[in-house]
């Protein structure tokens, strides 16, 4: 069906799942989705426009990319950070068992352009030879208490590539497992500038760390 040829659709029930609701409502005086952060929204997104403002008197504009609302799919790529506390909250309440504490990845993780990746809890695992790709924005949002992992099922995994012009905050996170060659480091960053506070990087393949390629250097 043109316009809704993307999956996101399933993003959006899946949503519904975790107990978030439409961004939109009935007036400009009621939060639709009781949740921080998303500005108030009369009415749904019809098509991909380029902004909109159904709500002139309040903050902000219509969120005409987060997944709740019904524009086409191309125009949707985003969850608000008050909406992914509220699908964690409910995972945890409710469904504790759901996911458990470790996610393995088979493939590449490519995180796209508009998009925004977060790791926040638990452990995540690489097949071997497989790594991430940000060409978007990927965060990882660990703590002194609960660092976040991210190694290899087996042996060892590629590690991150940060693609020109994407963006990237890892704090408290530990990777391990990792491949470095000459040419391209375990973490390899290119006109880009993600920043590391309180990580752990270990390469068990290899020497080269990072990787790192700004232009002009």
């Amino acid at each position: 069906m043109p316009g809704l040829n993307q999956g996101k659709t399933l993003v959006h029930e899946t949503g519904h799942y975790w107990g978030i609701y439409h961004v939109f409502g009935e007036n400009c005086k009621t939060d639709a989705d009781e949740v921080d952060g998303t500005p108030i929204q009369k009415g749904d997104t019809n098509g991909c426009p380029s902004s909109a403002d159904s709500c002139p008197g309040e903050p902000g504009y219509d969120a005409i990319h987060n997944y709740m609302d019904y524009s086409d799919d191309e125009c949707l790529w985003e969850f608000s950070a008050g909406q992914i506390e509220r699908m964690w909250a409910m995972r945890d309440q409710y469904c504790p068992g759901i996911g458990g504490s470790t996610i393995y990845f088979t493939k590449n993780l490519d995180i796209g352009t508009n998009q925004i990746y977060e790791f926040r809890k638990g452990t995540y695992k690489f097949s071997s030879g497989k790594k991430i790709n940000v060409y978007g924005e990927f965060n990882v949002d660990g703590s002194s208490s609960s660092p976040i992992t991210l190694t290899a099922g087996s042996s060892s995994w590629n590690g991150i590539y940060f693609v020109s012009i994407s963006e990237g905050n890892l704090d408290y996170a530990d990777i391990k497992n990792l491949s470095g060659s000459y040419y391209s480091g375990a973490i390899t960053i290119s006109n880009s500038s993600p920043t590391f506070s309180h990580c752990d990087i270990e390469v068990t393949t290899g020497s080269n760390v990072f990787a790192v390629y700004q232009t002009g250097n």
